[in-house]
C-alpha cells in the first residue's frame, strides 16, 4: 500500500517538475474556480480518464511555452500508464472533496484536497493557484 502512494507521489512530482520548466502563463481555466479546476481533474481521473486528466492538468497550469506542452502531452503515455496503476492498486478513487482559500488580494489561492480510495485508505494534497490575465491557473513553482 506504501507502494503505491510512493508511485502516485513519484507521478504527481514528476509532472509538476516537467511543469516547473515550462514557466509561463497559459492554460484553459476560463471562470473556473481553483477549487473547480482540480475537480474537474479528479473527476476524470474518478471515471478512468487518465490520458484526459493529465492534458486537463497541463492545460490548466501556468505553463505557456506550447513546445514543452507538447513535449509533455508526448510523454502523458508514461504518466497515464502509471497513474492507472496507482488507482488500480489501490481499488481507484471513490470520493474527492475541497477546501479553497483565496488570498486576500485575490490572486493566489491554496486547494486543500482530500482523496478517497477505494481501498479504503485517504490522502490530502495542497495545491496552489495563481490568478493570470484573470484566470486561475495551477502554480507550476511549487513555491
Amino acid at each position: 500500500m506504501k507502494r503505491v502512494s510512493v508511485i502516485l507521489s513519484v507521478v504527481a512530482i514528476t509532472v509538476s517538475l516537467l511543469l516547473v520548466s515550462c514557466g509561463g502563463g497559459g492554460g484553459i481555466s476560463g471562470g473556473k474556480s481553483p477549487s473547480d479546476i482540480e475537480m474537474g481533474f479528479w473527476k476524470l481521473i474518478q471515471k478512468g480518464s487518465y490520458d484526459k486528466a493529465i492534458n486537463y492538468w497541463m492545460d490548466n497550469s501556468d505553463n505557456e511555452d506550447k513546445a514543452q506542452k507538447e513535449q509533455m502531452k508526448a510523454m502523458s503515455a508514461m504518466f497515464t500508464e502509471k497513474l492507472k496503476q496507482s488507482m488500480d492498486e489501490k481499488g481507484g478513487l471513490k470520493d474527492v472533496k475541497t477546501s479553497e482559500t483565496i488570498s486576500e488580494d485575490g490572486m493566489t489561492a491554496t486547494v486543500e484536497v482530500f482523496l478517497t480510495y477505494g481501498d479504503g485508505t485517504t490522502e490530502e494534497q495542497t495545491k496552489k493557484y495563481q490568478k493570470i490575465d484573470g484566470k486561475w491557473r495551477m502554480d507550476s513553482s511549487m513555491k
